[in-house]
């Protein structure tokens, strides 16, 4: 049966047909007449999503729902809200970039590697290798590194070794010794540096004279005419039995001007004093003298001292024996 279209009110009408629109494409509360509406009005089923804005970082990203949109913004924040920081140019690593605060920056700080010289030094409580280029240094899978060096002849220095402080023939961080040094034998209570007795200042003359132990030898003098005498004194006890002398070498390095009996020198035992020498020219020429105390009545055990009564005099002592 066919059918016959009338139009209506002098006008032409429009169908689905006409239409190329779905109820989809239509807003939800809205009707219209849609290509799958079969020509009749239909309610849109598009949502209305409003209006879309956001405010996104580096990375973020904003899901705009399927439907209609009134419009909006999307912002991106500020590069420099993003890369806070405080790092500058020679604190990143040369050649390298960063990012910070907003600004591109490349690094100036020098990449030192596994190792880098300096100074050595002593400054009293600790030894340093010190003064070393300010920079990046890495192992690079190296157990050892990073490793700060200085050479061999800094740390000599920095430790004061010579070879005239070494004995003859020992190696000491590569410096061959020269010091043949004295040795001292078993009748020696001291022999140019070496002090098997153990002798130590226990008397300064009041403050007017003194000893002191420098090297090869002791120093012993006076600041009087007086007689003022510094003692040294053995650090341990000695048993003279058998012994017939106390022998004493020295160098009188300064004479006294004192002519009334211008120096003595005595043994004692603790305060006790044993034998004395008191006599003209005693150290009244500088040179080379020995001096010597009989025994023979002091055959016992006994910790001896030396006093020497000096008299403005300089000497060095050099050894002390027994004979």
């Amino acid at each position: 049966m066919g059918k016959i279209w009338i139009p209506g009110g002098g006008g032409a009408g429009t169908g689905s047909d006409d239409c190329t629109a779905s109820k989809a494409q239509v807003l939800v509360g809205y009707t219209a007449v849609t290509r799958d509406s079969g020509d009749e009005a239909a309610a849109g089923s598009m949502p209305n999503n409003g209006g879309q804005s956001g405010t996104l970082n580096c990375g973020q990203s904003k899901v705009i729902p399927a439907g209609y949109t009134s419009g909006g913004t999307v912002t991106a924040n500020s590069l420099a809200s993003q890369t806070s920081g405080t790092a500058v140019a020679n604190q990143i690593s040369s050649g390298k970039t960063a990012w910070v605060n907003g600004a591109k920056v490349t690094g100036t700080l020098t990449e030192r590697g596994q190792y880098q010289n300096g100074g050595a030094a002593f400054t009293g409580s600790y030894f340093a290798i010190n003064a070393l280029p300010e920079g990046v240094y890495r192992s690079n899978g190296a157990s050892w590194a990073p490793e700060a060096r200085c050479t061999a002849d800094q740390l000599r220095n920095a430790l004061g070794i010579t070879a005239g402080k070494i004995k003859k023939g020992e190696v000491i961080a590569g410096v061959t010794g020269t010091w043949e040094g004295y040795v001292a034998n078993p009748t020696d209570l001291y022999y140019k540096g070496s002090n098997p007795a153990g002798f130590y200042v226990s008397n300064n003359g009041n403050g007017y004279a003194s000893a002191s132990f420098d090297g090869v030898y002791i120093t012993a003098k006076s600041t009087t005419t007086s007689a003022n005498a510094v003692t040294i004194t053995a650090g341990k006890a000695y048993n003279l039995s058998g012994y017939s002398k106390l022998i004493i070498e020295l160098n009188v390095t300064k004479a006294t001007s004192y002519t009334n009996t211008n120096g003595g020198l005595a043994l004692k035992n603790g305060s006790e004093e044993l034998i004395r020498i008191w006599q003209d020219g005693l150290y009244g020429t500088v040179g080379a003298k020995t001096y010597s105390f009989d025994l023979s009545n002091l055959q016992k055990v006994l910790t001896p001292s030396l006093a020497f009564t000096l008299r403005a005099a300089v000497v060095q002592i050099t050894r002390i024996r027994l004979a």
